[in-house]
């Protein structure tokens, strides 16, 4: 049974040593800001996530899983109607490599696909007395770094505007994903000139039309996450006229294609 968010706070806080289990179901994911003092794995099964931190916002797929180091502030949020979330607490030993020390989202791998299989039904504290679970959980720990140097997700952490403008911009973007969305139109919707949105995006370290492609294709994650719709109808409804081209894209931005990610939800 999934346990509640503040019971799973408390306990993760608390203890030292070993690793804590938790299951994320539908109507549970949605938390206030907040840390840990331990790093938190998550593992997407069913459904998408989105993380924001004080400076980025990130999206995790299925079958995908995003490492948040300790004392990283976040909260979680989803957009599903069918969710299911695998999270793993591990205590702070053994983190001498960078890659515990940064935010990402990475691909599972076979080897740890079947790890997390092994365990998605662990729930709670797992400390040293049980000594198998816990030298199985602290393996599955200790292979993250070499998945990650192969399978990080090319769609990297959303920029959190820190004009107040850009964010009215990317608000309306983001709910108009299904039109004809030019730099020039937007722009002067908003008061600026096609210049002076061009420099505000690249001040955060992106572009427009790089921007625009990132959110139509986190929506087509999701929208392809809920089975409602076919992969032709999903690309029309984020705003390609053609499925060759939304499939270009999906593939730049995911490296996988929209059908393998399809035939992923499916197995």
């Amino acid at each position: 049974m999934a346990l509640s968010f503040d019971k799973v706070y408390q306990d993760v806080q608390r203890f030292r040593l070993g690793a804590y289990c938790s299951t994320s179901e539908k109507g549970e994911i949605a938390t206030p800001f907040h840390t840990h003092n331990k790093g938190q794995f998550i593992y997407a099964e069913k459904g998408t996530l989105h993380i924001a931190t004080a400076d980025r916002q990130y999206f995790l797929p299925v079958e995908h899983f995003i490492w948040i180091p300790r004392g990283v502030t976040h909260r979680m949020w989803t957009n599903n109607a069918t969710v299911r979330m695998f999270t793993i607490y591990f205590d702070n030993q053994h983190l001498e490599d960078d890659f515990y020390q940064t935010t990402g989202v990475y691909m599972v791998n076979n080897l740890l696909h079947e790890m997390i299989r092994f365990v998605l039904s662990w729930e709670g504290h797992i400390g040293k007395s049980e000594f198998s679970s816990y030298q199985f959980l602290q393996a599955l720990k200790a292979i993250l770094p070499g998945v990650s140097k192969t399978r990080q997700l090319p769609l990297l952490g959303f920029i959190k505007p820190r004009d107040e403008r850009l964010q009215e911009v990317i608000d309306y973007m983001r709910k108009h994903l299904d039109e004809k969305l030019e730099l020039g139109q937007v722009a002067g919707k908003f008061g600026f000139s096609t210049r002076s949105l061009s420099r505000s995006f690249n001040a955060e370290g992106t572009s427009f039309i790089e921007y625009l492609q990132s959110l139509r294709i986190i929506q087509s994650m999701e929208l392809l996450a809920e089975k409602d719709f076919s992969i032709s109808r999903i690309a029309a409804m984020v705003g390609y006229d053609s499925i060759t081209a939304f499939s270009h894209t999906f593939m730049r931005f995911t490296g996988i294609r929209p059908s393998a990610y399809t035939k992923g939800l499916l197995s």
